[in-house]
């Protein structure tokens, strides 16, 4: 699936594969959008602040509920397909293409949510490079279909509670419960804030729909992108402990204020002090964003994603040259917003926010100048800013 369509052509298209696969109809579908954090990556482990929103990319799913205990998956992405008994789910891997779905199967079998078998068909057409915000979508719309078959009256809620129990069962603390609010909650046109310490949700609406978002995506796959992140959730900890041993009352980087890190620099090890250090400067650039978004100023906004991505290069130590590239030249780019790269992606890639008079031309620019560099070709994807679940259903 690619291209430019809505969730309602997407579900329409998926209810023809259901009954071509399956050879019967349903009635239990499911949409949702793809997600994006744009800044505060990596702060949510810490208490911190991420401010994100949804994509007009989506994944969608329709299920039946089967007497017996048989599951059949069915995509038309051939990464995709499953046959197994629902007692099989936890010994064989189940995926979408990167994303891990066993998790979700069995969290509901382990609470006893379903125990019967079901048909399914999934599609999506979100691109590999977004990453968590793909991963959340896929598990977000299979959780909202399951619940509609098995009728469990799930809210909202419930199936962000869910998705991200079952998130960290697949892929540990880098799980971020901002992708399954902010697909959930997101408006057309909008920025979505969540607040970890206060436990708080706030929507920006950017007032025009001048802005769309272009993912560069190169053709570099990184090796075990899980375990590259969790090694620097641990490394974070130990910052934390550390620190914690000179004052009383830290229970996380967030409550590390720059000065203080900065004093006791000598007692942390190099490594751990700039992990410490990228997450309490963007902690700041998040509280600056959420300052700048307020006053609509959207070229302090811009300015923050630019820093972000050099505080994730140097400080978190992710991303390479070809990234440093991209980002350099939109920078220079007169409509391009703000760039950075994409974390927690498999496929080293960069988030632009550009204006949409001058979104054809940026692609068309970038993809030249990076075949002149690298002679390679440089893939993009044109995304507009859109509703999340509960805006759609209103």
């Amino acid at each position: 699936m690619g291209g430019n369509i809505n969730s309602k052509n997407i579900q329409q298209k998926l209810k023809k594969v259901f009954e071509s696969k399956f050879g019967y109809q349903t009635s239990h579908y499911s949409v949702s959008p793809a997600s994006l954090v744009l800044l505060g990556d990596h702060t949510h482990y810490n208490d911190g602040i991420n401010i994100s929103t949804t994509v007009d990319r989506y994944s969608a799913a329709a299920v039946s509920v089967r007497e017996d205990d048989l599951i059949r998956i069915h995509s038309e992405d051939e990464r995709f397909n499953a046959y197994l008994s629902l007692n099989e789910i936890s010994e064989k891997k189940l995926e979408c293409g990167s994303v891990d779905l066993n998790s979700v199967i069995e969290l509901l079998k382990e609470k006893q949510f379903i125990n019967t078998g079901f048909d399914c068909a999934v599609q999506t057409n979100i691109p590999d490079a977004l990453g968590l915000g793909r991963f959340a979508s896929l598990q977000f719309t299979l959780l909202s279909a399951i619940n509609s078959a098995y009728g469990l009256n799930f809210n909202l809620e419930n199936i962000i509670e869910l998705g991200h129990k079952a998130g960290l069962k697949a892929i540990g603390k880098i799980s971020n419960k901002t992708h399954y609010h902010t697909i959930s909650g997101n408006k057309a046109n909008s920025f979505f804030k969540i607040d970890f310490r206060k436990n708080t949700t706030e929507i920006f609406d950017l007032n025009s729909t001048d802005y769309c978002i272009v993912i560069c995506e190169t053709d570099e796959l990184i090796e075990n992108p899980t375990e590259i992140c969790n090694e620097r959730i641990s490394e974070c900890e130990v910052g934390a402990q550390a620190l914690r041993l000179y004052i009383w009352g830290i229970k996380s980087l967030r409550d590390v204020e720059l000065a203080f890190l900065e004093k006791h620099a000598h007692v942390l090890p190099k490594r751990v002090y700039k992990r410490a250090l990228y997450n309490v400067l963007e902690r700041m650039r998040s509280d600056k964003a959420s300052a700048a978004l307020d006053k609509h100023d959207f070229s302090e906004f811009g300015k923050l994603l630019f820093e972000s991505h050099a505080s994730l290069r140097s400080e978190y130590e992710i991303g390479n040259e070809n990234l440093d590239f991209l980002v350099d030249y939109a920078t220079k780019f007169n409509g391009v917003l703000g760039s950075k790269l994409i974390s927690c992606s498999h496929i080293h890639s960069t988030l632009n926010i550009v204006e949409k008079s001058e979104s054809e031309k940026f692609t068309r620019k970038i993809k030249h100048k990076f075949k002149q560099k690298y002679d390679r070709l440089l893939k993009t994807h044109v995304l507009n800013i859109c509703d999340g679940i509960k805006a759609q259903s209103q």
